[in-house]
């Protein structure tokens, strides 16, 4: 995680969040600022939308030539009828503006961009138990963004 993340501590430990962060060091040949903007919004939605007690868990790996990172978070999950669509700006879930969570739905729209400049894939899958949303996003190692 880079410096800039640990901006999010105070709001998870504000929120008496768990966050577990597991895995193997990665050095991946990417565009420092995009980069951290993808794990910072990853992170910060999984955060807002856990609630109050809950947990998120970030992993990394390398698989298959590619660096894996997870974000599994114990919210309420995205529905399967949005979850195409959530990459799109402004985009956000009724659970989101019902409970008035903050935010104006640009944060996926930055996963996605980030994702793409790096020539990676990314998914968005129901959490274990199918609470909550896993997102995973698979950046080819060597491949440095344009």
């Amino acid at each position: 995680m880079c410096s800039s993340d640990l901006e999010l501590y105070p709001l998870i430990q504000s929120r008496h969040q768990d966050i577990a962060l597991e895995g193997d060091d990665v050095a991946v040949d990417a565009h420092h600022y995009a980069l951290s903007a993808l794990i910072k919004n990853l992170v910060d939605n999984a955060s807002k939308y856990s609630p109050e007690g809950g947990e998120i868990e970030v992993r990394i790996a390398v698989k298959a030539g590619a660096a894996v990172l997870s974000v599994t978070d114990s919210g309420p999950g995205i529905p399967d009828a949005l979850k195409t669509q959530v990459a799109r700006r402004f985009v956000r879930g009724s659970s989101a503006t019902h409970a008035k969570i903050p935010g104006c739905g640009l944060g996926l729209s930055i996963v996605d961009l980030v994702v793409k400049l790096h020539r990676g894939q990314w998914t968005i899958d129901d959490g274990p138990a199918g609470r909550g949303t896993c997102i995973t996003v698979s950046i080819p190692l060597g491949v440095q963004g344009s």
